[in-house]
């Protein structure tokens, strides 16, 4: 699975689109990921964490939640 992982250049683009995603429920280093994942053309987004979920859903990413229902 990791073989399908890719790495994401973290240019100023990607940490000024975070900083948009930021709110008072969203810690940066989450809104980074989140970014990451939309510059790098991502659809779906893994996350367990429910204020990440819900920040992803709000950019249109399909939140997925291995191993739970």
């Amino acid at each position: 699975m990791l073989s399908r992982l890719g790495l994401v250049d973290m240019d100023r683009s990607v940490f000024r689109d975070a900083g948009l995603l930021i709110g008072a429920n969203l810690p940066s280093l989450d809104a980074l990921q989140i970014a990451a994942a939309l510059h790098a053309g991502a659809n779906e987004f893994i996350t367990y964490d429910t204020r990440q979920q819900e920040a992803a859903r709000a950019v249109g990413l399909l939140v997925r939640t291995p191993g739970r229902a």
